[in-house]
């Protein structure tokens, strides 16, 4: 069984990722590698989160499990890099 907030939060998330992937491609953001992964990862994780409530909980309950714990690394890598490049462009 799934739960409306479950449906909810993968509504919103993926008007927010089809957004980040528009403004990526307009060029409004810059283009960090592991920023659209992290989201990914987000969306994958929520995607699983409501598949579950109709079909093979036990597996999608797993891949839920999985992807979320690796968006916290992805998130670091992603302001490592921002970190990187103010330090680059400092240095210029």
């Amino acid at each position: 069984m799934y739960q409306l907030s479950e449906v909810l939060n993968l509504i919103f998330d993926s008007i927010g990722l089809l957004i980040l992937i528009r403004l990526f491609w307009l060029g409004l953001i810059p283009k960090y590698k592991y920023l659209l992964l992290g989201f990914l990862s987000i969306w994958f994780s929520n995607i699983f989160t409501v598949v579950e409530g109709f079909y093979f909980p036990d597996i999608f309950n797993l891949l839920e499990l999985t992807c979320s714990p690796k968006t916290a690394p992805i998130f670091k890598l992603v302001f490592s890099d921002i970190k990187e490049r103010a330090l680059w462009q400092e240095r210029r």
